[in-house]
C-alpha cells in the first residue's frame, strides 16, 4: 500500500517539481502523513483528512487520493488493543442518523438494528466490524468500557471539569500520563483511557467526583474518532502510542470505595446463672453463649440452632430451666445480630427437637 503511495508521490514530483516528506502522524490512526498533501488539495484539509493512509472515514468528496479500498483500519486497530467495538449513529445534516428529530444523544447512541442489546453487543470480532461498517458506512464509533475491553474512561466537560480534575489531583495525587482525546461536543471537552482494575466494580456516573466529571465504566461506552458528532473526535494521545495505565489505588478505592468496616461489636457479658445446675452446667451454657454471641456474619443462625440443640439438652435432664435457656439464648443472639424473630424461631425448633416446652 505505502510502496504504491511512494510511486504516486514521485509522479507528482516530475510533475510538479517537489519533493516530498513524511510528515506528522494522523490524529485519528496515527499513521504517517505526507507533506505534499496539504500542497496538493489546500491547506484547508485538516491533518486527519489527508492521512498518508487514508484511514478516515470523514474526507472531503473532492480529493482524489490512492486511497485503500478499506477504511476500517483504525477499527481493526481498536480491536487489535482487545477493545469491543459498538456501532453508533452518525451526524447526517445536522441531525442524529437515527431520523428522531427530537434525538437526546444525537451522533452517539447504539445503532439499534445491529446492535439491539446495546453496549451488550459490543464486539472485537473482525467480520462483525465489516458488517457493520457494510450496513451503515458513515457510521460512528464507540468503545465499551469496563471488564468488556479492559478500560476505564474519565470524562472532562470544558473548564469546569478541568478545575475540579486539578482538585482532585490536588487532594489525591496526579494521574499518570494516559492516552486523551478531545471530544466532539465543541466546548472544550476531553476523555482519558486508564486500564480497569481487575477485581473491583466501577460503575458509569456523572458528577460523583466533581462537576462535569464523568466516568464511563462498567457496561458504559466511549465514542472514539473517527465518530464526528459537532465536531471530530481526534486522539491527542493514541492508545497504541501509548498504553493505557493503571490507576493509583487511592483513585481506584474514590471510583469503587471498599465496604466500611463493620462497627465494633460490644464485649459479651458472662450471664449470671443460677447454681441449681451446678458449676459444671453453668460453665457449659456460659460457653455455648458466647459462641453464639461472638459468631460471625453468615454463621449466626448454623451457631445459634447448635449452641441451642446443646443447652436444651441440660434443660431436658432437668439441669437447667427453659426460661433461662430461652432467655440466654435470645440475648446472645441479638447480641450476634440475628433479629429477635428469626432468633426465637431457631430457639423453638431446638427446644422443640429436644423435647422441651420453650420457658
Amino acid at each position: 500500500m505505502f510502496d504504491g503511495l511512494e510511486a504516486e508521490a514521485r509522479r507528482m514530483q516530475a510533475v510538479a517539481g517537489f519533493s516530498p516528506s513524511i510528515g506528522p502522524l494522523c490524529a485519528v490512526c496515527g499513521e504517517m502523513i505526507l507533506d505534499m498533501w496539504p500542497s496538493l488539495y489546500g491547506d484547508a484539509l485538516q491533518a486527519h483528512e489527508h492521512c498518508a493512509l487514508t484511514l478516515c472515514t470523514e474526507r472531503p468528496a473532492a480529493v482524489s487520493s490512492p486511497a485503500p479500498a478499506s477504511e476500517a483500519r483504525p477499527i481493526a486497530r481498536y480491536a487489535s488493543l482487545g477493545w469491543r467495538m459498538v456501532p453508533i449513529w452518525p451526524m447526517r445534516s445536522g441531525r442524529c442518523g437515527c431520523g428522531n428529530a427530537d434525538c437526546r444523544s444525537p451522533g452517539k447512541h447504539p445503532i439499534g438494528r445491529l446492535a439491539p442489546h446495546g453496549v451488550e453487543d459490543a464486539s472485537a470480532d473482525a467480520a462483525t466490524l465489516r458488517r457493520w461498517k457494510a450496513a451503515v458506512p458513515d457510521l460512528n464509533w464507540a468503545v465499551a468500557t469496563g471488564p468488556a475491553s479492559g478500560i476505564l474512561v474519565i470524562d472532562v466537560d470544558g473548564p469546569v471539569g478541568d478545575q475540579a480534575l486539578a482538585d482532585l489531583e490536588h487532594r489525591h495525587g496526579a494521574l499518570p500520563p494516559a492516552p486523551w482525546q478531545v471530544t466532539g461536543g465543541g466546548r472544550g471537552g476531553r476523555q482519558l483511557f486508564f486500564a480497569y482494575p481487575n477485581g473491583r466494580t466501577i460503575r458509569n456516573s456523572a458528577g460523583m467526583l466533581g462537576p462535569k466529571v464523568d466516568i464511563r465504566g462498567t457496561a458504559g461506552y466511549a465514542c472514539v474518532p473517527p465518530t464526528i458528532t459537532r465536531q471530530p473526535y481526534v486522539w491527542q494521545v493514541a492508545p497504541w502510542a501509548l498504553a493505557a495505565p493503571e490507576l493509583p489505588a487511592v483513585w481506584v478505592d474514590l471510583l469503587d470505595p471498599p465496604p466500611a468496616a463493620p462497627a465494633p461489636r460490644a464485649a459479651w457479658s458472662a450471664q449470671t446463672l443460677p447454681a441449681d445446675g451446678g458449676r459444671r452446667v453453668a460453665r457449659a451454657f456460659e460457653a455455648e453463649l458466647a459462641l453464639v454471641a461472638c459468631a460471625p456474619s453468615g454463621r449466626r443462625n448454623d451457631r445459634l440452632n447448635a449452641s441451642a440443640h446443646a443447652v436444651f439438652r441440660f434443660v431436658a435432664e432437668g439441669k437447667l430451666s427453659a426460661a433461662t435457656a430461652t432467655d440466654g439464648l435470645l440475648a446472645a443472639a441479638v447480641h450476634a445480630g440475628l433479629t429477635r424473630r428469626e432468633a426465637i424461631a431457631t430457639i423453638s425448633s431446638a427446644a422443640k427437637a429436644r423435647g422441651v416446652r420453650r420457658g
